[in-house]
């Protein structure tokens, strides 16, 4: 057996055992896919619901009338006594406003679809961005749902980030 016949070998042989080793690697990297799909859909629904578009038509009003808010800001859907919301004050301190306050002040600015208050079974406490979008949800039976973005195989098989 001459050199190039035992390289052109073991190069096969090495070729193999690297598709079996990436194989394996594909399917611990995209073993989560399918669980994590599914999370993000229920994500894209939870911010669809009625509730969560009052709130957050409620907090734009007040944004536009020059409340500040202080982060992080969350909206407690399902206690309806623990609702109140932290503003910045006159001397950039916190200062807690019941929402009860806010709903009557700016109840009138937003759609007439969204005046009725709702009611959610599922959702608790709503987190929001700076930018009065959803961050996540803390749900009724424990646990959250977040706003990952919806994974894709294509991200996790070229290795994107």
């Amino acid at each position: 057996m001459n050199f190039n016949q035992g390289m052109r070998r073991l190069s096969i042989v090495i070729g193999v055992l690297g598709a079996i080793v990436g194989g394996f690697q594909a399917y611990k990297l995209l073993r989560n896919v399918p669980s994590e799909r599914y999370q993000h859909k229920i994500y894209e629904e939870l911010t669809t619901e009625q509730i969560v578009k009052r709130e957050q038509a409620l907090l734009l009003a007040a944004r536009k009338d020059g409340i500040v808010f202080w982060h992080p800001l969350t909206s407690y859907v399902g206690d309806p006594h623990a609702k109140k919301l932290d503003v910045v004050g006159q001397d950039d301190s916190a200062q807690e406003v019941a929402y009860e306050t806010l709903e009557k002040r700016y109840v009138e600015m937003i759609s007439p679809e969204l005046r009725q208050p709702t009611a959610s079974n599922e959702i608790r406490v709503i987190f929001w961005k700076p930018d009065l979008t959803v961050d996540f949800f803390d749900m009724q039976g424990g646990g959250y749902v977040s706003s990952e973005p919806s994974p894709s195989a294509w991200l996790y098989l070229l290795w994107i980030d």
